[in-house]
């Protein structure tokens, strides 16, 4: 159990440093930004760490810190997605912006799958008969 409370701890540390080196990372251009990103990489595999959002931040490929000199920001609207182009290499991120975080915390989902989620339940009770059981004889 101790072994659990300690790895806990080495987490939330290394979960700190990673927002550090993002932080100087956005400050500060060029190879110290791309030296910044490779050791916060480092420490969130070596810590089994989720980047999240923070993926959006840098190249994939390249690993530099997007900024506005070095990067291309579109929306593609026809597939729903933020295309992210980094210059330097030639990388592209792609990030979906089809579900809209809600503010209690749950998914606010768009008009198209809240449509097609009400197709499938409804086709789901007619497969299962829940629907029509009302007309069953007592």
């Amino acid at each position: 159990m101790a072994y659990k409370r300690e790895e806990e701890k080495f987490k939330v540390i290394a979960k700190e440093r990673v927002e550090i080196l993002f932080g100087l990372a956005k400050t500060v251009a060029g190879e110290s930004a791309k030296e910044y990103v490779k050791s916060a990489l480092r420490i969130a595999k070596f810590c089994n760490l989720r980047l999240g959002k923070k993926k959006a931040l840098f190249c994939g490929q390249c690993l530099t810190f997007f900024s506005s000199e070095n990067s291309r920001v579109r929306l593609n609207p026809d597939k729903k997605r933020t295309e992210i182009l980094c210059l330097n290499c030639g990388h592209k991120r792609f990030y979906g912006y089809g579900m809209e975080k809600n503010t209690d915390g749950g998914d606010e989902r768009t008009e198209g799958t809240k449509e097609r989620m009400d197709r499938k339940k409804e086709w789901t009770e007619r497969k299962n008969g829940q629907k029509y059981n009302n007309y069953s004889k007592s």
